[in-house]
């Protein structure tokens, strides 16, 4: 069978799968303290954040990028509030301050700043606007969750008042179920529902969940990827928009696991770093082709982002390099104003945003990405931009 690099994740070990069987249910099983709250994933995370925030406050907006899974706006419109969009940065897809204080008023409930890829911004000017106008600012780590969990410190850095998080597919740390909420701001501790009331998963969803990381354990390998990848019902790589979110609580059959894997945690981070340190030379010698981002320098990415100037390329290579069996995507291929189900809000179109849709690429950060990966990549590369 040909082999086929999956997009995103990571290695999970037998020892760990085993483990299922055996929880340990402890509670604090990220080391972030007390104001740690799980849920079943960081969507539901999310959800719950603002189901509480909605109760304590008139206010009713949520400012979001624009460019974004479109389960942020959904979690935001479940809990019955209006997400804003805003435009974002090309060099580190972080908002554009001058747009959030254009977009802001006295119904602005929250920011929601978007750690795209693993990038993380500097918050200090959004934060400092945040504070002076009783704006929550809410740092969605879905995808930088990891370099959290390696540099605690973080947490008050990056200068959050809340900070979601996410353990399912193609995550850091990827569970194929969970998420949670943290509460860096200690003056919110109260601002959150009460966990007594959040139903628990059901055995059913318990077996499913193991049926998942299972299978998951087969697939990931690039021998067999192509299995799942060619079965559309199993919509890999969509990007769906829904409001059917169920909140409940983190499946505790998953506790020892996810201790495992964080503890093991430093050495995922560190293949990480060496992937997107490699690819960063590799595509040094394209710069003419590509828009400069700032990845920065001790942060791990979950993939790492390729912009092209052009559209015409990102869509040959994305091509070419699918062909040759290389995971790579082109991430979210719609803004949220154009996503499918979203057209009925009437979202403002962001120019950044779009550009950003249609000349993005992604290539995989994971164990599997071996030398020869790399060199097929430079290949198509230089064939369809330099012969151009």
């Amino acid at each position: 069978m040909k082999r086929f690099l999956p997009p995103a994740g990571h290695i999970i070990f037998w020892r760990e799968i085993v483990s299922y069987f055996f929880p340990i249910k402890n509670l604090n099983k990220l080391n972030l303290g007390s104001a740690t709250h799980l849920a079943n994933s960081g969507t539901a995370a999310l959800y719950r954040l603002f189901l509480s925030l909605k109760n304590n406050q008139e206010k009713n907006e949520v400012i979001i990028p624009s460019y974004t899974c479109p389960t942020v706006a959904a979690a935001i419109i479940k809990a019955g509030l209006k997400p804003v969009l805003c435009d974002i940065s090309l060099e580190d897809f972080s908002l554009l301050e001058n747009d959030v204080k254009a977009k802001s008023n006295s119904k602005t409930l929250a920011i929601v700043q978007v750690e795209l890829f693993g990038i993380l911004p500097d918050n200090s000017k959004l934060k400092e606007f945040s504070k002076n106008n009783n704006i929550y600012f809410v740092g969605d780590a879905a995808q930088s969750f990891g370099n959290y969990l390696v540099n605690s410190e973080l947490l008050n850095y990056q200068k959050y008042d809340f900070l979601v998080f996410s353990t399912g597919r193609g995550k850091p740390i990827n569970l194929l179920h969970g998420g949670g909420l943290i509460i860096v701001n200690k003056n919110a501790l109260n601002v959150i529902s009460e966990e007594n009331k959040i139903p628990d998963v059901s055995i059913i969803e318990k077996i499913k969940i193991f049926i998942n990381i299972f299978l998951y354990k087969f697939f990931f390998n690039p021998k067999l990827y192509n299995i799942p990848k060619s079965l559309p019902f199993l919509k890999l790589g969509e990007t769906i928009f829904t409001l059917d979110i169920t909140l409940e609580r983190f499946n505790v059959q998953l506790d020892k696991m996810i201790n495992a894997v964080v503890r093991r945690y430093p050495d995922i981070f560190e293949n990480r770093l060496k992937h997107k340190k490699q690819y960063a030379k590799l595509l040094s010698k394209f710069s003419e082709y590509l828009l400069p981002i700032k990845i920065g320098d001790k942060n791990e990415l979950i993939r790492f982002p390729v912009l092209f100037r052009k559209s015409e390329d990102r869509d040959i290579v994305l091509q070419k390099l699918n062909e040759i069996g290389i995971g790579a995507t082109g991430l979210y291929p719609h803004p949220l104003n154009t996503q499918q189900g979203m057209e009925i809000y009437n979202f403002d179109q962001c120019r950044n945003a779009t550009q950003i849709a249609r000349q993005i690429l992604t290539l995989p950060i994971h164990e599997y990405v071996k030398p020869r990966d790399y060199e097929m990549i430079s290949g198509v590369f230089d064939l369809f931009l330099k012969r151009k």
